[in-house]
C-alpha cells in the first residue's frame, strides 16, 4: 500500500514552537489508513535532529502560494499494524513552516495532496 496516497496524518502540536528557532518537539500523529488501521503515535524529535534546508526549498499550498520551509527532520518512523496484525514501519519527513501559515490542504514536494485537522507549523512530505 502506498501510504502517502491513501493515508491522512493528523498532527497535534505543542503551542510553543518559535520559528526560526528549533527545539525539542513532541508530535502526536494520528495515522488513518482507511479500514486497515488507525493509530495515535507519539513521536519525540530532539532538536539536534532538525536539519537546515536549502533556502530555495518551498511547498505550494492549495491556492498556489509558495510556502518556505526552514528546517526538516528526516526519517521519523511510524509503525502501524496492517490487516494481518503485522507491524509495518513507514518513514516520514517533517518540515517546519512559518508560524503564521495556516491552510487545510497542501501540495507536497511530490505533488500529492495532504490534509491536516488543525493549524500547524509542521508538515510531513
Amino acid at each position: 500500500m502506498d501510504l502517502k496516497k491513501k493515508a491522512q496524518l493528523h498532527i497535534y502540536l505543542p503551542t510553543t514552537i518559535h520559528l526560526p528557532e528549533f527545539e525539542d518537539v513532541t508530535i502526536h500523529a494520528l495515522v488513518d489508513i482507511g479500514a486497515e488501521a488507525s493509530l495515535l503515535q507519539q513521536v519525540f524529535i530532539p532538536k539536534q535532529f532538525w536539519l537546515p534546508l536549502d533556502t530555495k526549498t518551498s511547498l505550494t499550498d492549495f491556492m498556489g502560494r509558495q510556502v518556505p520551509v526552514t528546517h526538516k527532520v528526516a526519517n521519523i518512523a511510524v509503525s502501524i499494524p496492517n490487516i494481518h496484525n503485522n507491524l509495518t514501519t513507514y518513514k516520514f519527513n517533517f518540515a517546519l513552516l512559518p508560524l503564521d501559515f495556516n491552510t487545510d490542504c497542501l501540495i507536497g514536494l511530490d505533488n500529492l495532496v495532504y490534509f491536516f485537522s488543525f493549524q500547524h507549523s509542521l508538515l510531513y512530505f
